[in-house]
């Protein structure tokens, strides 16, 4: 449909039951006050997140981001749902 001209959003709601979007966005950033000094080093990138219990921004390094995924994408899913 998006082929033939239609716009997206007509698109999407006629075909799926999405009520509405959750936007994630990703910032690139850098700390130097970390503990985790030698990990970060060589891991110079982290996923960051919301903590929805708190409302804090956390983050983990991204070389642990698989440990901590499930933790922190359920919170957020639950706070959501």
């Amino acid at each position: 449909e998006i082929a033939l001209g239609r716009r997206r959003r007509e698109a999407v709601a006629r075909h799926t039951n999405v009520e509405s979007l959750l936007q994630v966005v990703v910032l690139p950033f850098e700390d130097d006050y970390v503990l985790e000094t030698e990990r970060i080093e060589r891991c110079p990138n982290a996923h960051a997140f919301l903590e929805p219990e708190t409302g804090d921004v956390r983050y983990v390094p991204i070389c642990a981001w698989r440990v901590h995924n499930h933790t922190a994408l359920k919170s957020l899913a639950d706070s959501w749902a």
